[in-house]
């Protein structure tokens, strides 16, 4: 059902907004049909881009995720160019990394999908920056299911902004899962409730020697592909215990 969501939000976008979608982004999907250099093309760019994109959203300030709640952190996951296409009622789809604190620092990255409905005014199509911080102790339970649902499975919310911002004080850690959208550099504060994630196996195994995600998140050790490195010293400097 997930994957013919996905299917049908590309083709909107690509068919019935084609005149608005910049030609260098009708590719941010990864083929079916993708070779293995196609598909780890794609995954270092995905990682680059995940790696900015958390990064921008350090530098927001004031709505800067709180320091407090990435110290807190179990796993943070990113999902760079987040689509949302449709005016009232909109489909959004993208594909992102996600990394879990173990003993030795964060683990290397799994690659996953997400998608589902929002309603909301959306003029368009929009290109959203994503991050979502787990801060519940099963939090690499939900992310090793086949999929979770955000407010089903896992409750979600809204995250606090502020960098210096402390749990107990200014804000409760009520949600497993708090979410932070941007788009231009600006915070958006998106209601991401409904959306669906599940673990791109295909990305995953050509990446990783396992398509197995509590293998990923469960290895801190460096990665083959300094991409993904990258993106994991990020955590290990912002992120810190």
């Amino acid at each position: 059902m997930l994957r013919s969501l996905f299917l049908f939000t590309a083709l909107t976008m690509t068919a019935g907004f084609s005149s608005a979608m910049p030609n260098e982004d009708e590719a941010k999907f990864l083929r079916r049909d993708a070779t293995p250099e196609q598909t780890t093309a794609y995954a270092k760019e995905k990682s680059i881009e995940a790696t900015n994109a958390f990064e921008d959203f350090i530098r927001l300030e004031e709505e800067s995720i709180p320091n407090s709640m990435l110290k807190n952190a179990k796993c943070v996951a990113v999902i760079p160019d987040l689509w949302k296409a449709g005016l009232i009622v909109g489909a959004q789809a993208g594909t992102g990394l996600v990394s879990c604190r173990t003993d030795a620092g964060w683990s290397q990255p799994a690659f996953f999908d997400v998608g589902g409905l929002s309603i909301g005014l959306q003029a368009g199509i929009q290109k959203v920056d994503l991050v979502m911080v787990f801060t519940h102790r099963d939090a690499v339970k939900k992310l090793t299911k086949p999929q979770f649902t955000l407010g089903g499975e896992a409750s979600a919310s809204i995250g606090p902004v502020g960098r210096y911002l402390e749990a107990g004080t200014d804000y409760k850690l009520d949600s497993e899962v708090y979410t932070y959208s941007k788009a231009k550099g600006f915070y958006l504060g998106l209601n991401l409730q409904g959306m669906k994630v599940l673990a791109n196996k295909k990305i995953n195994g050509n990446v990783h020697s396992t398509r197995t995600v509590s293998e990923i998140l469960g290895n801190a050790g460096v990665s083959s592909m300094s991409e993904l490195d990258g993106f994991v010293s990020t955590l290990n400097k912002y992120a810190e215990k």
